[in-house]
């Protein structure tokens, strides 16, 4: 079961190339991609938090597709560095691996506040919590703006094919939490009501960390007894 010690110690202080040089024990991580992308991330603590996150996992068969997925080049790249939106919530280079641990912290801290839910649907929903944008690699680029398939499909549509091969390989594995992970990463309010209440987990964490951010960055240099800001196209944000 989770613990505060598990996501507490995410949080790092010490200098990257030691936190790096601890990292090359792992046995499931290439060395050579665990140096590259922290070279290349926009915030190196940033991937150096997601390599601690996937060492933390429990269930074999979900370590693995993780594992898998962290070791692929070309996905952690575009992970690591592109922005989570053209112009709304956090828009900024490496935008939207930020925005995924924000939303994965955000699960752990919903998730210890209920019962009922077994340790294998947590790791599943934490894992959601980071992937639930992963689609974004495939559809957005550096210069917030979209590829070619960002332009003719949404994300949201994106998201199970831009896991593959390795959510095959976990649906070979682990049948049942692969299901159950598809859910998550896939449920929408227009569904109607959730199969599993933690996807409502995964959506409140996203919706939250994206309105936090934006709210934040609008009242970013106004003084502190403005507690209005308009936003062009999205109305007024508030706070007291």
């Amino acid at each position: 079961m989770l613990t505060d010690s598990h996501w507490d110690s995410l949080a790092f202080n010490d200098v990257i190339e030691r936190e790096l040089m601890l990292l090359q024990a792992l046995d499931w991580l290439v060395p050579e991609q665990l140096h590259y992308v922290a070279k290349i991330a926009v915030n190196p603590k940033d991937w150096i938090r997601l390599v601690r996150f996937t060492e933390y996992l429990k269930h074999p068969a979900l370590k693995a597709f993780m594992v898998e997925l962290l070791n692929d080049e070309d996905r952690m790249e575009k992970f690591v560095t592109l922005p989570a939106s053209k112009a709304h919530h956090h828009h900024q280079a490496g935008g939207l691996l930020a925005h995924s641990l924000e939303v994965t912290q955000l699960c752990f801290h919903l998730l210890k506040s209920l019962s009922g839910i077994s340790a294998n649907e947590q790791e599943l929903t934490l894992v959601a919590g980071l992937l639930h944008d992963f689609g974004k690699t495939i559809t957005m680029t550096a210069d917030n703006g979209y590829t070619s398939m960002g332009y003719s499909v949404g994300h949201d549509t994106l998201t199970l094919a831009s896991i593959e091969p390795y959510f095959g390989h976990l649906r070979l594995s682990w049948s049942e939490g692969a299901a159950t992970l598809a859910y998550l990463l896939t449920w929408n309010y227009q569904q109607g009501n959730a199969k599993y209440p933690t996807a409502l987990v995964v959506k409140s964490a996203d919706q939250i960390s994206a309105a936090v951010q934006r709210r934040n960055e609008v009242f970013l240099n106004k003084p502190s007894h403005h507690h209005y800001a308009g936003i062009t196209g999205e109305g007024v944000m508030m706070r007291v």
